[in-house]
């Protein structure tokens, strides 16, 4: 079994836990603690084991990566990553893939060792530039938030398309920004779905638009209890069925 499909199968077996406001105590150690009294303890970097990013070519992919801050106030983060380019690509834009984590909205970091990883191979085999957010987590913060800081990201990211706004050269000299995708895994790749059914109903900045989305394993709650939830199950309401509408997608420039 892969480690992404391990990670995902223990992100949806502590779902119900992170999600639920019903328990006194929260208890998925070694990930999080939250005590009656509201203390939080989490210890992401023990079992996920956060790696720095790589200035020098992965060996394997090629694939270089950097952290950059979003926002300050919010302490929003990511890290971007460029793949190999060879001298008469370099003047070549490549698409932008903004990817989301999985973790069931509590756990996970885009600097994990096993999501760095995973976006190595992907911005290598799928020649993109390619920016994880490190979106803010549950029970610290709660949903919406991660909705919200999503949107702020893919504003953010879209913002480099502007020369005067620009401060990530990465996505201003080799990302094509007439072709963004969205892409995540478990809650991640709901997080896909919110943006995409958002973007078709707000303005996206300078007119842009999203050219496509990745959503792998999507994290979707249900009116009734599959075998992972616990007994004492209460159904989420579920929002009614909404039609996405697909923006036409402007000529590639």
């Amino acid at each position: 079994m892969s480690p992404l499909l391990c990670f995902l199968l223990f992100s949806a077996m502590i779902s119900s836990v992170c999600l639920s406001s019903s328990e006194s105590e929260k208890d998925v150690r070694p990930f999080i603690l939250v005590s009656p009294n509201g203390t939080i303890a989490r210890d992401d970097a023990i079992p996920l084991f956060i790696v720095p990013a790589q200035s020098k070519p992965d060996p394997t992919t090629k694939v270089i990566s950097k952290d950059v801050l979003l926002d300050p106030v919010k302490n929003l983060s990511a890290r971007v990553y460029l793949p190999r380019l060879n001298h008469s690509a370099k003047k070549i834009k490549i698409p932008i893939l903004v990817y989301f984590h999985g973790g069931a909205f509590c756990i996970g970091s885009p600097f994990s060792k096993l999501d760095h990883s995973y976006l190595n191979k992907l911005t290598s085999q799928g020649n993109v530039v390619a920016i994880s957010i490190n979106y803010r987590l549950f029970p610290e913060f709660a949903l919406p938030t991660a909705f919200e800081d999503a949107w702020f990201a893919l504003e953010w990211v879209l913002s480099q398309s502007h020369p005067l706004a620009s401060t990530e050269p990465w996505l201003a000299s080799h990302g094509d920004f007439s072709r963004v995708f969205l892409g995540g895994d478990s809650s991640g790749a709901t997080i896909v779905h919110n943006l995409a059914l958002r973007a078709s109903r707000d303005s996206l900045l300078y007119g842009l638009h999203i050219y496509g989305a990745i959503l792998a394993t999507p994290y979707f709650l249900g009116t009734g209890r599959v075998p992972l939830d616990p007994p004492n199950y209460h159904p989420y309401p579920v929002l009614p069925s909404v039609a996405l509408r697909v923006p036409p997608v402007p000529p590639r420039r």
